[in-house]
C-alpha cells in the first residue's frame, strides 16, 4: 500500500533579503557615481538614473505577483494578483539558500524565486522534498528527452 504524497501548501512572503539587497546595490552604485572622476552634471544625472530604476524595482518587490504556490496530486497551482490558476512546472533550481521554479502559464513562462524568509523553514524543507521526489512532469520529462 502506498501513501498519497502530502500535499503543497506555501504562502510566499516578499523577502526582505532581496529588499536589502536591491537597496544595498543601488545605493552602492549612487555612492560610486557621486565619487567617480565624472563631470558632476553627468553623475548627478546618472544617480539619479538609477535612483529611479531602484524605486521601481522596490515597487515591483513590493507588488510581488506571487502569494500562494501549491501542489496537489500532480497540480501545481499559482495565485498570481487573487487568480488562481493552473500551471505546469518547466523545471527548477535548488540552492542551498534559494528556490527557483520555472513554470508555464497560458502559454507564457513565469519564473518565481523563493528565498529563504519568504516561507517559513518547513515549507520550504517540503517543496524541496517536493521537487526532489516528484521533479517535473512525466509530459515535461518526455519532451526534455526528445529534444536531447
Amino acid at each position: 500500500m502506498t501513501l498519497a504524497p502530502k500535499p503543497v501548501e506555501l504562502e510566499i512572503q516578499p523577502s526582505r533579503l532581496l529588499l536589502a539587497w536591491l537597496l544595498i546595490i543601488h545605493f552602492s552604485v549612487v555612492l560610486m557615481l557621486l565619487v567617480s572622476p565624472i563631470p558632476l552634471l553627468i553623475s548627478v544625472g546618472l544617480a539619479i538614473m538609477v535612483c529611479c530604476g531602484g524605486y521601481l524595482c522596490i515597487q515591483r518587490w513590493h507588488r510581488q505577483g506571487v502569494q500562494y504556490l501549491g501542489w496537489r496530486d500532480g497540480i501545481w497551482m499559482l495565485e498570481m494578483n487573487q487568480l488562481t490558476d493552473e500551471v505546469e512546472l518547466q523545471s527548477y533550481l535548488i540552492f542551498p539558500s534559494l528556490i527557483q521554479l520555472v513554470f508555464l502559464r497560458e502559454g507564457q513562462s513565469h519564473r518565481l524565486f523563493i528565498f529563504p524568509d519568504s516561507v517559513s523553514r518547513e515549507a520550504q524543507r517540503h517543496l524541496r522534498q517536493r521537487l526532489t521526489l516528484v521533479g517535473v512532469s512525466s509530459s515535461e520529462q518526455s519532451r526534455f528527452e526528445r529534444q536531447n
